[in-house]
């Protein structure tokens, strides 16, 4: 796969490395499963185990496998979302939440205004 980029060299080269890091890791968690597999496949072939619990291993160390991937994606995404915060908010660029709270306010100056106005042409 070839970096794209917007010319200067930096463009999309980010999401592109991430995505090959992405693309790894899922390469490593599904190596990593047909080794635990193949392992208790062999236990169980020796004898060292039975088959029965053999195929509860294999559900047990991939149950707690699911669940450290989610804390490590839970983390990994507020991490994430911390920097680009961080990175957005040295660029001095509104959020969401900014833009949301502009707009409220500007409602409720807009009804103001328009209620002043109400009673000036009132008293006219």
């Amino acid at each position: 796969m070839e970096a794209k980029t917007n010319g200067n060299g930096n463009g999309n080269d980010w999401k592109v490395m991430l995505h090959r890091v992405l693309l790894a890791a899922v390469g490593a968690v599904a190596l990593a499963q047909d080794e635990i597999e193949t392992f208790v496949e062999r236990l169980v072939a020796r004898g060292e185990i039975a088959e029965k619990d053999g195929k509860h291993l294999i559900k047990e160390v991939l149950q707690k496998r699911k669940e450290l991937s989610q804390k490590a994606r839970t983390s990994v995404a507020g991490a994430l979302d911390n920097r680009i915060e961080r990175f957005f908010g040295k660029l001095h660029l509104a959020s969401k939440r900014d833009v949301a709270t502009l707009t409220d306010r500007i409602e409720e100056l807009n009804e103001k205004l328009d209620s002043m106005g109400g009673k000036k042409r009132a008293r006219q």
